[in-house]
């Protein structure tokens, strides 16, 4: 009777468990990568000073969003980002700049072991 019991209560617990974990949501996806400005560089409406810089892309309210934070992990800013489809996975994490009114602008950036870039949205508004 002992041994019923124990093997009842096993498959009762499988059974839960097996339940909690097909209800689960998926974990967000998080893009992550540290870049490393050799100069003050424009992202949004922020100028960030030379440096070592965390970058995180994620989902937020359905928009992806790509947070910058210091190599302390302090939020600095965020701006809105599209994916872009590359023909192949990046081999190594850059990013792409340019010069506005003499300032350089970045426009987006490329992580290590995806397939997409993340373009910056410079003009979230038009």
């Amino acid at each position: 009777m002992k041994r019923f019991l124990g093997i009842l209560g096993g498959l009762v617990a499988t059974v839960a468990l097996a339940a909690t974990t097909a209800t689960a949501a998926p974990a967000p996806q998080v893009h992550k990568v540290t870049l490393t400005f050799l100069d003050p560089i424009v992202v949004g409406s922020q100028t960030l000073a030379a440096g070592k810089y965390k970058l995180e892309c994620s989902m937020v309210d359905g928009q992806e969003v790509m947070v910058f934070k210091s190599d302390k992990g302090v939020e600095i800013t965020r701006i809105p980002c599209t994916p872009k489809d590359l023909a192949s996975k990046v081999t190594l994490s850059q990013y792409s700049a340019g010069r506005i009114d003499g300032k350089l602008v970045l426009h987006s950036v490329r992580i290590h072991g995806e397939q997409i870039e993340h373009v910056l949205n410079l003009n979230p508004a038009s």
